[in-house]
């Protein structure tokens, strides 16, 4: 590859209108598209614009046409401001390793990081902050290696950020660029080690809170989270271990209440979750810790009034006392003129409902939350 040939190319300045002429002529550096022996591409890119400024880097993907311009810091910032880039595939190469080394020397000393650090051959175009293969880097190698971010330096950086929000371009190009991609159980165990022990402060509970008020997860996107996903029974077994013998407090049971007070499932959820449950039934050691649970436990006799409120439909023969409908007689029903009918929560049968109405007057009095 001639680089110097593609950067001069590159860094020529064109009007915007005729933007579609320079990209025309890059098309020359368009290289054919080569899977390596992962399974994955690796490829070199130029993303260049009309005012002559391009970014050379390396990208890793299943997809080829994935949307990805570049993640440089100085890259995105023209593109927060409106610049406009097209993207080249340069090259493409058998391992991530060897598109690293090229990258380093397609990149050369044509970069800028912030004036600090900066290569012989920089052009004033380039916007790479390093001369590439790997990046930054890690440790000692990255610019920021053992230096701090002082207070001025990050209020400034987050007033410059405050407000902004990803395009729907822009969370699509994010979207695509890490679709299929997992988690390998080396970095899991690393970022479950890194995040042991730490908890969310009440401010940023409060934050996290307040963001999340009022949104609801879209049809499809529920669809997406239920779909096919269970957990292994080494997962539960965690999830099990990690909740034994943990209560929540009293607080924590007043706000659960709170919340769910009033609220009651629609038909179509209590249906879903009745085909769920078909067919379902307790283990023998299910049943064994749900009753060594419940042992020595009794119900106060403000629960049982609740409960019983809930579950009994009670009538009234003629204004007499209430009964609950089961120890009714249908001699009652023939021989009264009227009765008021005191539903319970789930309500009387539409069945029932027209037995009653065939025999005499009907008052129904509708099932009141306490």
């Amino acid at each position: 590859m001639e680089y110097s040939k593609l950067r001069v190319l590159a860094t020529e300045y064109c009007e915007e209108e005729y933007f579609h002429t320079k990209i025309a002529e890059m098309q020359q550096f368009k290289a054919t598209p080569v899977i390596g022996s992962d399974g994955m591409y690796h490829l070199l890119y130029l993303s260049y614009s009309a005012n002559g400024e391009y970014y050379l880097g390396k990208h890793t993907t299943k997809k080829i046409d994935d949307g990805y311009q570049g993640s440089g810091f100085v890259l995105n910032e023209y593109m927060s401001d409106g610049v406009q880039f097209e993207t080249i595939h340069i090259g493409f190469f058998d391992t991530e390793e060897l598109c690293y080394d090229e990258e380093e020397v397609a990149i050369g000393e044509y970069w800028n990081y912030d004036g600090v650090k900066k290569g012989v051959d920089w052009d004033g175009y380039a916007l790479n902050m390093v001369s590439g293969g790997g990046g930054f880097g890690t440790g000692d190698k990255h610019p920021m290696f053992g230096k701090t971010l002082s207070d001025e330096t990050k209020a400034k950086l987050s007033a410059a950020n405050t407000g902004k929000t990803h395009s729907d371009e822009t969370k699509a190009k994010i979207s695509a660029t890490t679709t299929g991609k997992t988690l390998s159980d080396e970095t899991k165990a690393k970022l479950s080690a890194a995040n042991t022990g730490k908890t969310h402060s009440d401010e940023t509970k409060a934050k996290i809170s307040a963001a999340r008020t009022g949104k609801t997860h879209s049809d499809e996107s529920k669809a997406k989270m239920s779909a096919g996903k269970t957990l292994s029974d080494e997962s539960k077994a965690k999830m099990s271990a990690a909740r034994t013998g943990k209560t929540h407090s009293d607080e924590t049971k007043a706000k659960m209440s709170a919340t769910r007070t009033g609220k009651t499932h629609s038909d179509e959820s209590k249906a879903k979750m009745s085909a769920a449950r078909t067919g379902k039934t307790h283990s023998d050691e299910t049943k064994a810790k749900l009753s060594a649970a419940r042992t020595g436990k009794t119900l106060s006799d403000e629960t049982k009034a609740k409960m019983s409120a809930t579950k009994t439909i009670s009538i009234q023969f003629d204004g007499g006392d209430k009964i609950p409908f089961t120890k009714t007689t249908t001699k009652q029903f023939n021989e009264a003129t009227h009765v008021t009918i005191h539903q319970n929560k789930r309500g009387m049968s539409e069945k029932n409902l027209a037995w009653c109405k065939s025999k005499c007057e009907v008052t129904i009095i509708p099932y009141e939350e306490k």
